[in-house]
Protein backbone atom coordinates (compact mmCIF):
# COMPACT_ATOMS: atom_id res chain seq x y z
CA UNK A 1 0.00 0.00 0.00
CA UNK A 2 1.11 3.52 -0.65
CA UNK A 3 2.40 4.89 2.90
CA UNK A 4 2.48 8.81 1.15
CA UNK A 5 -1.04 10.52 1.39
CA UNK A 6 -2.07 13.57 -0.78
CA UNK A 7 -4.58 15.12 0.89
CA UNK A 8 -3.29 17.55 4.11
CA UNK A 9 -6.73 17.62 6.20
CA UNK A 10 -7.56 13.82 5.60
CA UNK A 11 -4.08 12.93 6.62
CA UNK A 12 -4.43 15.72 9.28
CA UNK A 13 -7.36 14.63 10.70
CA UNK A 14 -5.90 11.02 10.59
CA UNK A 15 -3.19 11.50 12.20
CA UNK A 16 -4.48 13.18 15.08
CA UNK A 17 -6.79 10.29 15.18
CA UNK A 18 -4.49 7.06 15.54
CA UNK A 19 -1.88 9.52 17.48
CA UNK A 20 1.22 9.82 15.90
CA UNK A 21 3.35 12.82 14.49
CA UNK A 22 2.27 14.29 10.70
CA UNK A 23 5.04 14.89 8.12
CA UNK A 24 4.52 16.95 5.49
CA UNK A 25 6.80 16.84 2.32
CA UNK A 26 6.65 19.62 0.11
CA UNK A 27 7.93 19.10 -3.62
CA UNK A 28 7.84 20.62 -7.45
CA UNK A 29 7.51 18.48 -10.10
CA UNK A 30 10.28 20.21 -11.91
CA UNK A 31 12.51 20.48 -9.09
CA UNK A 32 15.66 18.33 -9.55
CA UNK A 33 16.36 18.12 -5.65
CA UNK A 34 13.05 17.06 -5.10
CA UNK A 35 12.82 14.10 -8.12
CA UNK A 36 16.44 13.24 -6.56
CA UNK A 37 15.07 13.16 -2.95
CA UNK A 38 11.86 10.83 -4.56
CA UNK A 39 14.12 8.01 -6.32
CA UNK A 40 16.65 7.69 -3.61
CA UNK A 41 15.28 8.56 -0.04
CA UNK A 42 11.71 8.83 0.45
CA UNK A 43 11.12 4.72 -0.77
CA UNK A 44 13.47 3.26 0.62
CA UNK A 45 12.17 0.07 2.87
CA UNK A 46 13.38 1.69 5.93
CA UNK A 47 12.10 5.15 5.47
CA UNK A 48 8.87 3.00 4.47
CA UNK A 49 8.62 0.61 7.07
CA UNK A 50 9.24 3.93 9.78
CA UNK A 51 6.39 5.97 8.31
CA UNK A 52 4.11 2.93 7.76
CA UNK A 53 4.75 2.03 11.63
CA UNK A 54 5.53 5.73 13.81
CA UNK A 55 3.57 8.37 11.54
CA UNK A 56 1.41 9.60 9.02
CA UNK A 57 2.88 10.87 5.69
CA UNK A 58 1.83 13.52 2.94
CA UNK A 59 2.75 14.76 0.26
CA UNK A 60 2.45 17.94 -1.28
CA UNK A 61 3.10 19.35 -4.90
CA UNK A 62 3.52 23.11 -4.34
CA UNK A 63 4.10 23.76 -7.53
CA UNK A 64 0.68 22.98 -8.58
CA UNK A 65 -1.10 26.81 -8.41
CA UNK A 66 -4.48 25.41 -9.20
CA UNK A 67 -4.08 23.70 -5.61
CA UNK A 68 -5.33 26.82 -3.52
CA UNK A 69 -5.35 24.22 -0.23
CA UNK A 70 -1.24 23.67 -0.96
CA UNK A 71 -0.84 27.55 -1.30
CA UNK A 72 -2.31 28.13 1.85
CA UNK A 73 -0.12 25.53 3.58
CA UNK A 74 2.62 26.86 1.99
CA UNK A 75 2.07 30.24 2.79
CA UNK A 76 1.67 28.79 6.49
CA UNK A 77 4.65 27.31 6.90
CA UNK A 78 6.97 29.20 5.43
CA UNK A 79 8.30 27.44 2.56
CA UNK A 80 10.61 29.36 0.51
CA UNK A 81 12.56 25.93 -0.74
CA UNK A 82 11.77 22.81 -2.35
CA UNK A 83 12.15 19.96 -1.33
CA UNK A 84 10.78 20.76 2.20
CA UNK A 85 9.68 19.15 5.10
CA UNK A 86 7.74 19.84 8.20
CA UNK A 87 7.10 17.24 11.07
CA UNK A 88 4.38 18.41 12.89
CA UNK A 89 2.83 17.22 15.86
CA UNK A 90 -1.51 17.47 15.36
CA UNK A 91 -2.51 16.90 19.21
CA UNK A 92 -0.69 20.06 20.26
CA UNK A 93 -0.26 21.85 16.76
CA UNK A 94 3.56 22.04 17.41
CA UNK A 95 6.24 21.98 14.97
CA UNK A 96 8.96 19.33 15.73
CA UNK A 97 11.19 20.02 12.61
CA UNK A 98 11.26 21.85 9.84
CA UNK A 99 14.03 21.63 7.28
CA UNK A 100 14.67 22.98 3.56
CA UNK A 101 16.52 21.40 0.55
CA UNK A 102 17.06 17.93 -0.21
CA UNK A 103 18.37 15.55 2.34
CA UNK A 104 19.82 12.11 2.19
CA UNK A 105 18.72 8.94 3.57
CA UNK A 106 20.57 8.83 6.67
CA UNK A 107 19.19 12.40 7.61
CA UNK A 108 16.18 11.98 6.70
CA UNK A 109 15.67 9.37 8.58
CA UNK A 110 17.84 11.01 11.86
CA UNK A 111 15.31 13.17 11.71
CA UNK A 112 12.36 11.52 11.37
CA UNK A 113 13.34 9.54 14.29
CA UNK A 114 14.65 12.26 16.66
CA UNK A 115 10.89 13.82 15.74
CA UNK A 116 8.75 10.64 17.16
CA UNK A 117 10.83 10.42 20.06
CA UNK A 118 9.80 14.47 20.53
CA UNK A 119 6.53 13.41 20.45
CA UNK A 120 6.13 10.34 22.25
CA UNK A 121 8.11 12.22 25.00
CA UNK A 122 5.58 15.36 25.34
CA UNK A 123 2.35 12.71 24.91
CA UNK A 124 3.99 10.28 27.73
CA UNK A 125 1.21 11.08 29.93
CA UNK A 126 -1.15 10.30 27.36
CA UNK A 127 0.22 6.62 26.25
CA UNK A 128 0.64 5.29 29.72
CA UNK A 129 -3.19 6.46 30.48
CA UNK A 130 -4.19 4.53 27.36
CA UNK A 131 -2.60 1.59 28.93
CA UNK A 132 -4.36 0.99 31.83
CA UNK A 133 -7.25 -0.76 31.55
CA UNK A 134 -10.80 0.31 32.11
CA UNK A 135 -13.06 -1.17 33.72
CA UNK A 136 -16.20 -2.12 31.85
CA UNK A 137 -18.63 -2.87 34.39
CA UNK A 138 -18.57 -1.16 37.58
CA UNK A 139 -21.45 -3.03 39.61
CA UNK A 140 -19.97 -0.46 42.64
CA UNK A 141 -21.02 2.38 40.58
CA UNK A 142 -18.41 5.29 40.10
CA UNK A 143 -18.34 7.76 42.43
CA UNK A 144 -19.08 10.51 40.29
CA UNK A 145 -22.65 8.67 39.55
CA UNK A 146 -23.73 8.47 43.08
CA UNK A 147 -27.15 9.02 43.59
CA UNK A 148 -27.46 10.32 47.56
Amino acid sequence: AEVWRTDFDAAYAEAFDRERPLLIHFYGRSCPPCNRMEQEVLHRPEIAELFTQRYVVVKLDAGDPGNVRVGQLVQRFGIHALPSDVIIDPLSGRILSQTEGYQDFARYRTTAVRSRTAFDNAHKIVIVDQQEPKPVDDPQGRPDESVS
